[in-house]
């Protein structure tokens, strides 16, 4: 029996917040078995290959530790190498899960793995147009920035706050790629005009849930750390690294996720307030054809309502 289709409506901050941990706790397994069967192995591969890199839990010295041998090259580039590509190719798998959970769809780790290892290339090739795209923005920007400082140098510290900020919201305008991609099949430069076109005029908004959120994820992060770290402290041996390292994998595997669903969520909200996405849900579960409004005219029906 299908479950019945979610009823999507325009969410303030406070329902954003609470759908993203209340979709987490419902489909938890799920999210952190496709995180956790890459992120773990990662801090484990981390403490083996790159030693003094790693950065998990501290350790009490003891008799039994020995210095940390330097790090070869080969497995800091075979290590850097397989981070890239994992971090580049896990959040997909994450946001294929969350858009179907959200959408009251069956979802699986095998069957988002499968849907974004089929479609990786253009999946990677669209990142890489991301990064091309934010970087030619902001590299021309800050040249520019640069002449007009170095003509009226007082004004260099607000060109520079001005530049941070221009590379904010370049990001924050390219956030949803991701989502387009899983969601609507969109590659390259057309997931990214996609974005920049959803993302319009709520860039701000995007940016504030991201602070109230990553401010909950601060506590939290912290209270797992100390208790973790607890656990940790009580060997004293040099060896005890592969198992803090595991536990710094158990806890980005658990917080890595909530990032994403509330991205998603986003995506969906943005396309409900000037796409009428919920309308063109149900019209689809009652097979009637709807006329979809454009943005403009959506938003002022909902202004008017």
């Amino acid at each position: 029996m299908q479950a019945p289709m979610r009823t999507l409506r325009p969410l303030g901050y406070g329902g954003l917040l609470d759908q993203t941990f209340e979709l987490y706790r419902e489909n938890f397994l799920l999210f952190a078995g496709i995180t956790g069967v890459v992120y773990v192995p990662l801090a484990l591969l981390q403490v083996a290959l790159v030693p003094q890199s790693f950065t998990g839990f501290p350790l009490p010295p003891g008799p039994e530790d020995m210095p940390t041998p330097p790090p070869e090259l080969g497995g800091v580039l075979l290590y850097g190498f397989i981070a890239m590509l994992l971090g580049i190719f896990v959040p997909g798998v994450v946001t294929k899960a969350i858009a179907d959970r959200y959408l009251n769809q069956p979802a699986s780790i095998g069957a988002s793995y499968g849907y974004i290892f089929r479609r990786f290339f253009p999946y990677l090739w669209t990142w890489i147009v991301v990064v091309f795209v934010v970087s030619v923005i902001v590299i021309g920007f800050s040249l520019l920035l640069g002449l007009l400082s170095a003509a009226v140098p007082l004004a260099a510290p607000l060109l520079i706050a001005l530049a941070g900020i221009l590379i904010v919201w370049v990001m924050l305008r390219c956030s949803l790629v991701g989502q387009v991609f899983v969601v609507e099949q969109l590659a390259g430069m057309r997931a990214v005009n996609r974005s920049w076109q959803l993302a319009g005029g709520y860039a701000f908004r995007i940016f504030v849930a991201f602070v109230l959120l990553y401010i909950l994820i601060l506590v939290l992060s912290v209270a797992l750390s100390m208790g973790l770290g607890t656990v940790a402290a009580i060997s004293q041996a040099s060896p005890m690294r592969f198992l803090v390292g595991f536990m710094q994998g158990v806890l980005q595997m658990l917080l890595a996720p909530i990032p994403l669903i509330l991205l998603t969520l986003l995506y969906f909200d943005l396309r409900v307030r000037k796409e009428a996405f919920d309308l063109q849900l149900l019209a689809q579960s009652l097979a009637v054809p709807l006329e979809v409004p454009e943005a403009g005219e959506e938003e002022q029906v909902r202004s008017d309502e």
